[in-house]
């Protein structure tokens, strides 16, 4: 009611200025903030790898036991000591490990006993392919006299019979080479000079569809050997028997037929052998007849040569020999007897034992029947 006017203000100058000092503190303080926040930044990143490394340390640590425990106890069939690892989480993991190892080493426990069985009773070698020995069982080492030692980068004609015949070894190395497997029977000699029987199965190795090699596992037949060789041999002249004669012959004829190949037999007997026992007496005979008996087993060393004493003073011989060869053979045999010497006072023939031969020699469809 007095008309009064109030009124206020500032200079722009001076509001300008305020702004521009409160710009300067809020930069200000955001920049101490943002320094602050990278000190806090790095010394937690600092922290963080720190920490990190140290526990990759101890991670690391704990790996690295838990690798070299394991494999230690792995090769000495022991349990992993979980005390140094320092993370649950790895002790669990070693006491899973345990576990596993101890059914691994009860396993492998049990399959060593296996091989050591195999390998004290079974008859077993591995060869390269040109059959050079590369490792042997005890077994073997045992039934031949010869140490692992003494075999390894051998052949197995170290053992080899000198009554095997090459022919035989030639026809398993041509089964074996086209990669079949060779079964049969196996006339060896020990270190010792012993002579041995083994039945063997051979295998050829492939490898990429090549052969590298050879394994043979062997049974000891010794003991079959001796009692069927009893079973057939003359007890006094150790040739063959009678009995296995009779079973000879029929075999012999049959393969004469198959391989399109000569069948011979020769028949022999002492001449004049009663007068010979009468007069020298049977002790004497007997003597006589074992030296016979050894004319003919050397000259029936042949695969394919066979020598019997029939009975009494009859002896017989098989042979693949043809027609003008098995007279040959014949006349060196009567010969070779009566160079022997043996005095044979009551002979009307010769002063010594002499013998007389008949021959049959026949070849493949001229052979009668084994039954005719």
């Amino acid at each position: 009611k007095y008309n009064w006017i109030v009124g206020c203000g500032v200079y722009l100058d001076e509001v300008e200025n305020e702004l521009i000092r409160k710009e300067a503190i809020f930069k200000k303080t955001i920049y101490q903030q943002l320094i602050y926040m990278l000190v806090m930044f790095l010394l937690i990143s600092v922290g963080l790898y720190l920490t990190s490394k140290k526990i990759s340390q101890f991670i690391a640590i704990n790996i690295n036991y838990l690798i070299s425990s394991f494999e230690k106890a792995s090769k000495e069939n022991k349990k992993i000591d979980t005390k140094n690892l320092t993370y649950e989480e790895f002790v669990s993991l070693a006491n899973d490990l345990n576990t596993s190892l101890e059914n691994k080493n009860e396993t492998e426990k049990k399959l060593q006993d296996y091989i050591d069985i195999i390998n004290e009773n079974v008859i077993i070698s591995s060869t390269d392919k040109d059959g050079v020995i590369l490792d042997v069982s005890e077994a073997f080492c045992e039934i031949s006299g010869y140490s692992k030692e003494e075999l390894i980068g051998k052949k197995h004609n170290i053992v080899k019979h000198p009554d095997t015949s090459n022919e035989f070894y030639q026809e398993m190395w041509e089964k074996l080479l086209h990669g079949d497997i060779w079964k049969g029977e196996v006339h060896n000699k020990s270190k010792l000079g012993k002579d041995y029987w083994v039945y063997a199965i051979i295998k050829p190795i492939f490898e990429n569809e090549e052969i590298i090699g050879f394994t043979a596992i062997r049974t000891n037949i010794t003991d079959k050997k001796y009692i069927e060789h009893l079973s057939i041999t003359d007890e006094l002249t150790q040739l063959y028997n009678r009995r296995f004669f009779n079973k000879k012959i029929n075999e012999e004829i049959n393969r004469a037929k198959r391989e399109n190949n000569y069948f011979s037999f020769l028949i022999m007997d002492i001449d004049y052998f009663k007068q010979y026992n009468d007069t020298y007496g049977h002790q004497q005979g007997d003597l006589a007849l074992e030296k016979v008996a050894n004319v003919l087993k050397t000259r029936t060393s042949r695969a394919s040569d066979f020598a019997f004493r029939l009975g009494g003073e009859e002896f017989g011989i098989i042979t693949a020999l043809d027609k003008s060869k098995v007279i040959e053979f014949a006349n060196l045999i009567k010969n070779e007897i009566e160079n022997l010497q043996i005095e044979h006072k009551a002979s009307k023939i010769s002063k010594y034992l002499t013998i007389s031969i008949g021959i049959v020699s026949k070849k493949d469809k001229d052979i009668p029947s084994s039954h005719d």
